[in-house]
């Protein structure tokens, strides 16, 4: 990950300036804010290059920093279980925005608090796995849904008789979720399946051309247990793919046609 000197230099470069804000600030004709007194009074105008931000911009902006420093130090995978707990990250960040001294013993119990932010992370990742397998046992009983080595499926539309293997480039549609939030999509995009996830080529190769499969991926077909962007470690994803067409290499035909899209042949272990 980055490392929190980089969001610094980041900020830094967008020229922001909290001291100058006014408030009975105006926007110039393109948005910089400039005292609407300036010029009256012969104060110098900031120069266009460098701009100063209104007090709402700069809120925003900050709560934006905010969530990537949050994020840098992965503060998600530690399962803040109740306010009690949120209070004490978040005091404990307001001491160091407030410039006061570090607890004069952080140094000497950083090991235990290593052990400590292991042991969460981990619980953490137990509880995401062990709710994702709920769900996945409870969407494979919903209507129109198979389940079949790791992935619960549904055929939207069956396609033709051309099928895929582990090797081939598809292009297709599709959107991916985790939590019910878009995390990855694509329209008309040229892929090599040797190159995805296993629970997306299994998906894929359920169907044919023109066919559409919505199949929700356990994580040891997906991520895995490492945190993948805003992805938790163990969590479940969910995808909608639509298949346009599929190329296939000497070297790996296609299997023959089948009677039922479930059939089709397993998926290259990748990783």
């Amino acid at each position: 990950m980055k490392k929190l000197e980089n969001y610094l230099i980041w900020f830094t470069l967008l020229g922001g300036s909290f001291s100058s804000l006014e408030a009975d600030s105006a926007p110039d004709t393109k948005g910089t804010a400039v005292p609407t007194d300036a010029k009256a009074s012969g104060a110098s105008v900031p120069s266009k290059d460098i701009p100063v931000f209104s007090e709402e911009v700069t809120l925003k902006y900050l709560r934006m920093y905010g969530f990537l420093v949050g994020s840098n130090a992965n503060l998600s995978a530690l399962g803040l279980k109740n306010e009690k707990e949120k209070k004490a990250v978040s005091g404990g960040v307001e001491d160091c925005i407030e410039g006061k001294p570090q607890p004069p013993d952080l140094d000497s119990k950083w090991p235990d608090i290593e052990t400590f932010l292991f042991q969460r992370e981990k619980e953490k990742l137990e509880n995401t796995k062990k709710e994702g397998e709920a769900f996945l046992a409870k969407q494979a009983k919903e209507p129109g849904y198979r389940t079949e080595n790791g992935i619960v499926f549904e055929i939207v539309a069956l396609g033709d008789g051309v099928r895929a293997t582990g090797t081939s480039t598809v292009k297709v549609s599709y959107t991916g979720k985790c939590n019910g939030v878009i995390i990855d999509s694509g329209e008309n995009v040229e892929l090599n399946l040797g190159e995805t996830m296993p629970g997306f080529v299994q998906g894929v190769q359920l169907v044919g051309q023109g066919g559409q499969v919505h199949l929700f991926i356990s994580p040891s077909l997906g991520y895995g247990d490492e945190s993948f962007g805003s992805v938790p470690g163990g969590s479940v994803l969910e995808f909608t793919i639509t298949i346009h067409s599929i190329t296939n290499t000497p070297e790996t035909p296609a299997p023959a046609a089948t009677s039922t899209a479930a059939s089709a042949s397993a998926p290259a272990n990748v990783k």
